[in-house]
């Protein structure tokens, strides 16, 4: 049996399209933990479940512009990623944020200097799994309040680290704020969070945001994530991805394929947007560019009448201006302007450039025109005697005038 064409391109088609099916794709495991990513690491199911329970909004802007908008919507801010690395000036603005009655959830896993140094933590970073038995409680300053709430902390497969506070001999550091402990009751007796309060507001530290990642949902961390999400969606929350953008720009040769940040173009904009008074600017200018060439466009295409200044080849002009030549009684000046129009025929018609009346000149002309060499002498008799004289009959113009006629109206160009 003998195969046509179609048939085995049809076979490899389904091949090809089976291998394609089956073949392993490799996960990417950058820990970008941005809202969109949908990568194991990204945190695209958390972004999901709080935009269902509340308000939520997304925004990439420096701390100051942060701020400023929470206290103005009375937000509460959400910060989660794999470094958190503030300097102190911007540090020192999220403390105040805070003091004022504003609540921070942080989830990272290292921080910098500045954090450690104002809300007085250290940080223990681990690539070890958690012990399976380990449980995560609330315990609160008041003993007497029966407010005991546990979960698993359980974190398959995910990076592990744990926080502390620092110990001071000064008992008198205005830095040492009061604080609950998230405890995880197991050997080690390391603790995962901590609530930490600072004037009418709170900071809730969270060390393992790993568990907050799609793989780490998918994986037995459901709890976990809906226990610290309900203590700070009471509000609306502003979950602020500043961080993520800073601490991915600075490692440049991560594998971003599968990630949102793969698709962002690194430009000045960027930057330009994050601040307030520069975003408001860029808006402001390239608004009145915007605005400056539609104003441009719709005058350029405005109907404008065309003004056509009035030609003087109708028949009412000429007889006008005959009429003015001869209520004058000028006959010589007639006899010149109807001579120059004789010159400007034969320089127009014949290409002969000033033509000076001479007996070359003539019997060129009369050559190519075919116009009679005797009537030709005549006419040019009249334009070089014409001027010697003070007046012009009109006997001699209208020789003059029936001569540069016939020669206009009856010769030709051979």
């Amino acid at each position: 049996m003998r195969w046509n064409r179609v048939s085995v391109y049809t076979i490899y088609l389904a091949l090809g399209l089976l291998v394609w099916f089956f073949y392993p794709v490799s996960e990417n495991w950058l820990p970008s933990f941005h809202p969109e990513d949908k990568i194991p690491y990204g945190t695209h199911i958390l972004k999901n479940a709080m935009a269902a329970q509340g308000k939520l909004s997304i925004e990439n802007i420096d701390i100051d512009s942060l701020t400023s908008r929470a206290d103005s919507t009375g937000s509460n801010l959400f910060f989660i990623n794999d470094r958190f690395e503030p300097n102190e000036d911007e540090m020192a603005q999220l403390v105040q944020y805070v003091d004022k009655g504003g609540v921070i959830l942080l989830s990272t896993t290292a921080i910098s200097y500045a954090v450690s140094d104002l809300l007085q933590l250290e940080w223990d970073y681990h690539t070890s799994r958690l012990d399976s038995s380990a449980m995560t409680c609330f315990k609160p300053m008041e003993k007497n309040l029966d407010t005991l709430v546990c979960f698993p902390c359980l974190s398959p497969e995910l990076p592990s680290s744990f926080i502390m506070a620092k110990s001071t001999d000064d008992e008198s550091d205005s830095f040492i704020y009061p604080r609950d402990t998230l405890m995880v009751f197991n050997t080690t007796g390391n603790a995962t969070a901590m609530r930490i309060f600072i004037g009418k507001g709170q900071w809730i530290i969270h060390s393992q945001p790993y568990a907050f990642s799609n793989f780490g949902l998918l994986n037995g961390h459901k709890d976990h994530a809906n226990k610290f999400r309900a203590m700070i969606q009471d509000k609306p929350v502003i979950w602020d991805i500043h961080f993520i953008k800073r601490s991915m720009s600075s490692q440049p040769d991560l594998n971003y394929s599968g990630s949102v940040l793969a698709e962002e173009q690194k430009s000045p904009i960027v930057e330009i947007l994050k601040h307030d008074l520069l975003r408001w600017a860029y808006w402001l200018l390239f608004s009145g560019v915007l605005l400056y060439f539609i104003l441009l466009i719709k005058r350029k295409m405005r109907a404008i009448p065309v003004w056509k200044a009035p030609g003087n080849e109708s028949v009412n002009f000429i007889r006008l201006i005959a009429s003015v030549y001869l209520s004058g009684n000028d006959n010589k000046a007639i006899l010149e302007k109807k001579l120059r129009m004789f010159l400007i025929h034969v320089h127009q018609s014949y290409g002969i450039r000033d033509f000076d009346w001479s007996e070359e000149a003539r019997q060129l002309l009369s050559s190519v025109s075919g116009y009679d060499a005797d009537k030709l002498n005549k006419l040019a008799a009249i334009a070089l005697n014409f001027t010697k004289g003070g007046q012009v009959s009109f006997g001699y113009l209208s020789a003059a005038n029936q001569l540069v006629n016939e020669f206009v109206y009856h010769s030709k160009l051979k």
